[in-house]
């Protein structure tokens, strides 16, 4: 779900200012918006006693699925 309604809002919040912007600028906050989940969330939720096995999944199912998102997003942009 990150993947995909994450890059949509953040093309939505980025439209008003896409003059401003520019393109280059533009395209690379859509884009950042569709990397897959950071590791740190695993690294915080073990030091401070969270659901490891969770974060763990998390991150290994966004660093999957934006293998396809990311294509995806960067066509769409071109």
């Amino acid at each position: 779900m990150k993947l995909l309604l994450l890059p949509a809002l953040t093309w939505l919040a980025v439209l008003p200012f896409y003059d401003a912007l520019g393109p280059v600028w533009a395209g690379t906050l859509i884009i950042l918006a569709a990397t897959p989940s950071s590791t740190t969330a695993f690294i915080f939720s073990e030091q401070y006693d969270g659901d490891g096995r969770m974060a763990a999944a998390v991150l290994v199912g966004t660093t999957g699925v934006s293998l396809l998102t990311l294509p995806l997003v960067a066509a769409l942009l071109l």
